[in-house]
């Protein structure tokens, strides 16, 4: 009984987990539109803002990184 409570325990937890991440991707998509309209409008400073929030999240993502180098080059 206890190993089918703890393979319980662990599947629950494994669920949760799923559920923190598809929240993680839907949240760094749309902070990725909003910091691509950002970009488009000129507003730089705020593109790089929104990016580096996605950082915070995944620091690998690669296509935020690109936005804020492409940002810094054109504020200045």
């Amino acid at each position: 009984m206890k190993h089918f409570l703890d393979a319980a325990t662990e599947f629950i937890s494994e669920i949760k987990l799923n559920q923190e991440v598809r929240e993680n991707i839907t949240q760094i998509e749309r902070m990725l539109t909003r910091g691509k309209e950002l970009f488009q409008e000129g507003l730089y400073e705020e593109c790089i803002e929104k990016m580096m929030s996605i950082l915070s999240i995944d620091p690998s993502h690669e296509e935020a990184v690109v936005f804020i180098k492409k940002a810094n080059e054109l504020k200045d």
